[in-house]
């Protein structure tokens, strides 16, 4: 794409909108997972430790959780898109 005269952000634009998506379905599934372990799970950690509540932590705190997820899968995707591209758009003086 580069030898027929594309610039940089055209050629990186689908792979960090590709990305992006990525991160955003991910984000998804591991916070169902994430709810399920936490639903499931909570008995038994209970029975272990009986003053902590783990499902009732999760409820309390999942949209923080959930914006933690899907910013760190943004900020991974981002900096390994540019990284990635990067290496291969560079300049040749």
């Amino acid at each position: 794409m580069k030898l027929v005269g594309a610039s940089r952000s055209f050629i990186q634009g689908p792979f960090v909108v590709s990305g992006l998506i990525t991160s955003v379905i991910s984000a998804i599934m591991v916070f169902l997972i994430f709810w399920l372990l936490a639903y499931f799970g909570s008995p038994y950690v209970n029975s272990f430790v009986p003053e902590i509540n783990f499902y009732a932590f999760f409820v309390q705190n999942w949209f923080r959780l959930f914006t933690f997820e899907f910013l760190a899968g943004i900020v991974l995707i981002l900096i390994s898109t540019f990284l990635a591209t990067s290496k291969y758009l560079k300049e040749t003086t």
